[in-house]
């Protein structure tokens, strides 16, 4: 009995090790990337191309970013209204999400959403059920779009694809086997609980869809059209950066590009697709016309943008835990005002 406590701790210990070295092998991956793509370029062409940017257009690229986690809050408090979540408290939950998806990644960003949301629906299941809904419309739109543009603009998708070096294709060609290859590890992970905890995961299903059910269909709608507009927002940020730098590209190729980069950022191999979004970004508007040095302003300019939001959401983290202190700090103040209350009118 007393081995097992033991065990427990090596095993945390073990797990503990193994996250940092995967966090530091992250960390490293992403520092190559960006150091690969500083090394395609003239830096000092990417800072005269940054210094002749329109101030204006770079205002408004970063009020459209902000448009786009507005319209991510609109769709959060569609899902949770019939919990009375806020759209200004679904709106800080947005922000931490994109705090903590820049500081690790998306995953545990999305665990953090779970959390805040557990809150307000005071149970796990509704949470899960949200965020899994939102991952699933999100990679719904990403598809759907990208076979969209394909059939649409056969000309164009062949043009990007015969006109990419060897490193956009190989990192095309990486992009489709790792996206494949995480469909396939949730496939199996989830065949295999289905078949180890079959009465579990009936009961699980039978609620989820009764929560979906709750949501409805033209609450679903709702949530399916805030999601377009989320990311047709955040690549209308990156086209206008592309025109405040004075690059000439059509705002569906930046579209496609930009699907291209948030299906990567599926494949965590870096803390906050660092190094993975630049490169994409950098290589696939250099093959819609693009010079190096102008696409790698935008790449770094959206970045840096990414980043100032990241900062308001641990803004945003840090006023709402200090305010959910000081609450608790005061509560047993009242209850003891309300037990002298109890005691004074018992006794007259």
């Amino acid at each position: 009995m007393a081995t097992e406590p033991v065990a427990s701790v090596q095993f945390d210990s073990r797990a503990s090790k193994v996250k940092r070295l995967l966090g530091l092998f992250k960390i490293l991956i992403g520092l190559a990337l960006v150091g690969y793509l500083i090394s395609l370029i003239d830096f000092g062409e990417l800072l005269s191309v940054i210094r002749q940017a329109s101030q204006y257009l770079l205002v408004v690229a970063f009020a459209t970013f902000g448009i786009a986690r507005c319209a991510d809050a609109t769709r959060l408090t569609m899902l949770a209204s019939m919990h009375g979540l806020r759209w200004l408290s679904a709106l800080r939950i947005v922000m931490g999400t994109v705090f903590f998806n820049n500081l690790s990644t998306s995953v545990v960003g999305d665990g953090y959403r779970i959390w805040a949301l557990r809150a307000v629906t005071y149970n796990w299941k509704a949470p899960v059920t949200y965020v899994v809904l939102e991952r699933l419309t999100g990679m719904a739109v990403i598809f759907l779009a990208g076979a969209i543009y394909v059939l649409l603009f056969p000309s164009k998708a062949s043009e990007f694809i015969g006109s990419a070096d060897l490193t956009v294709r190989t990192g095309l060609m990486t992009i489709v086997l790792g996206a494949a290859g995480v469909l396939l590890i949730l496939c199996w992970i989830f065949l295999r609980v289905a078949t180890t905890y079959r009465d579990y995961v009936i009961e699980r299903l039978r609620d989820v869809y009764y929560i979906l059910r709750d949501i409805g269909l033209r609450r679903f709608a709702w949530v399916l059209l805030m999601t377009v507009a989320s990311q047709a927002l955040t690549a209308l940020m990156v086209y206008v950066l592309a025109v405040a730098v004075h690059g000439e590209v059509r705002f569906l190729d930046v579209v496609f590009v930009m699907l291209l980069t948030w299906a990567a950022m599926y494949i965590p191999i870096s803390v906050g697709a660092l190094g993975v979004r630049e490169a994409i970004l950098v290589l696939g508007l250099t093959s819609f016309g693009l010079t190096r040095p102008t696409a790698a302003a935008v790449a770094f300019i959206s970045r840096i943008i990414i980043y100032i939001y990241a900062v308001f959401g641990g803004l945003t983290i840090m006023l709402a835990s200090r305010t959910s202190r000081d609450a608790a700090a005061l509560q047993p103040s009242s209850s003891r005002i309300s037990r002298h209350r109890d005691v004074a009118h018992s006794q007259s």
